[in-house]
């Protein structure tokens, strides 16, 4: 069809004479004759040509759940999850919705990913990827559980959309909890439990505590809730923004509550408990949070607060003012780490952080580049105002040499 399609325009083409004469194409047949114009005649042919090709086949199946990983933490009535999921997309420039988990009352979702040319869509029943686009896609969803009171412990269910392949590596304290049930392999530092009809069931009981274990834990004094160390890396860009990262290292015992006093002008766009995105209320620039151990058992855990800050455009010359929050728990010591615009000199004017040449490495929950020269400052014993730096800055002139054209 194609072929005959050239070999008509080429001879239509060379029907110059006739077009010049504003003479149109007279098409004979036995049947009768019509005149049309050329774009129009082109038309047809097209049409005729989409019409005797072939559909696409749509694939047998059009997406697939191929891996979800469950990796968990037991906790007194809950089950802390994070899942690892993997979804094959077969059909192409085709909506396809894929379940991926079961919800109800008892699921609480902790942080939902950012997918190129999908979404995740939570409706009443589910958790499901909507797409059109063909591919392979992974990300991690984590969540919390609620257990349900048994007479004998806890149990929690959890309904999966039939995956290719699932399991949950589970990692509790056993001298606080025993599993209880089937389909369990116990590992040296974890275990794994199974799903059963596409139902993954963890059933635990806490165990008793005892109420001597010994002179030396009757003795014990109780943790003092502190932060044993508190890390702060800010980035300036040129237009005057900064964005801070502050990681707080808790040391404290069971759950407790902690409070943070937010600076003005300053807005505090996301919050981690032990690396997990939480939300949280900011009510007049307060923020009360419950914190509980990284690991049952364990007497530490961390507080990530991801703030932003306006100061405006840098001029020639001038101070900036940086503040950080006000803890209720008191702070043994505090790094900062500043990244700032390499064409300025910095130097301290005031507050209380004094310079030092590095701090200690540290790893963050929320990612940001880090461009521009870093200064960093440190601070020992902070018990209640919150700690400051002022900076001055000028112009960099360093190596840049000015010569004066003579007449």
């Amino acid at each position: 069809m194609k072929l005959r399609f050239k070999i008509l325009l080429m001879g239509l083409l060379s029907i110059g004479n006739v077009l010049a004469q504003d003479e149109l194409p007279t098409i004979k047949n036995p049947l009768g004759s019509a005149t049309l114009p050329l774009p129009e005649l082109l038309k047809l042919y097209q049409a005729t040509d989409r019409a005797q090709e072939k559909p696409k086949k749509s694939p047998p199946v059009k997406a697939s759940l191929t891996s979800m990983q469950l990796e968990g933490r037991l906790l007194e009535d809950a089950l802390d999850i994070t899942a690892h999921l993997e979804v094959a997309v077969l059909a192409d420039d085709e909506w396809v919705t894929v379940p991926l988990l079961d919800i109800d009352k008892t699921v609480s979702i902790s942080s939902l990913p950012d997918i190129e040319n999908a979404v995740i869509a939570r409706t009443p029943k589910n958790i499901s990827l909507v797409t059109r686009v063909q591919g392979k896609y992974s990300f991690s969803i984590s969540f919390i559980k609620k257990a349900v009171q048994m007479k004998q412990g806890r149990k929690a269910a959890l309904g999966l959309n039939n995956p290719s392949k699932a399991d949950l590596i589970l990692r509790f304290d056993d001298d606080l909890f025993g599993l209880l049930g089937e389909n369990l392999i116990f590992k040296a530092d974890h275990v794994v439990a199974y799903p059963v009809d596409n139902v993954l069931t963890v059933h635990w009981k806490q165990k008793r505590k005892e109420a001597h274990r010994g002179n030396d834990t009757a003795k014990r004094p109780p943790v003092e809730s502190m932060i044993s160390k508190a890390h702060v890396s800010s980035v300036s860009t040129l237009e005057g923004k900064l964005i801070s990262r502050v990681r707080y290292d808790l040391q404290f015992e069971g759950s407790k509550p902690i409070s943070f006093q937010i600076p003005a002008s300053t807005v505090l766009e996301k919050a981690y408990l032990n690396g997990r995105a939480v939300s949280v209320k900011n009510e007049k620039n307060r923020v009360d949070l419950q914190v509980f151990p990284a690991r049952p058992g364990d007497l530490s855990g961390t507080v990530e607060l991801v703030l932003t800050r306006t100061y405006g455009n840098y001029h020639l010359g001038g101070s900036l003012s940086f503040s950080l929050p006000e803890v209720s728990w008191p702070i043994h010591e505090m790094y900062l780490d500043l990244h700032l615009p390499e064409v300025f000199l910095f130097k301290r004017n005031s507050g209380s952080f004094e310079p030092v040449e590095e701090s200690p490495e540290t790893s963050f929950a929320y990612q940001v580049p880090l461009p521009g020269k870093c200064y960093s400052f440190h601070q020992y014993l902070i018990t209640s105002a919150a700690p400051t730096l002022t900076l001055d800055y000028t112009v960099d002139l360093t190596k840049k040499y000015f010569v004066a054209e003579s007449d």
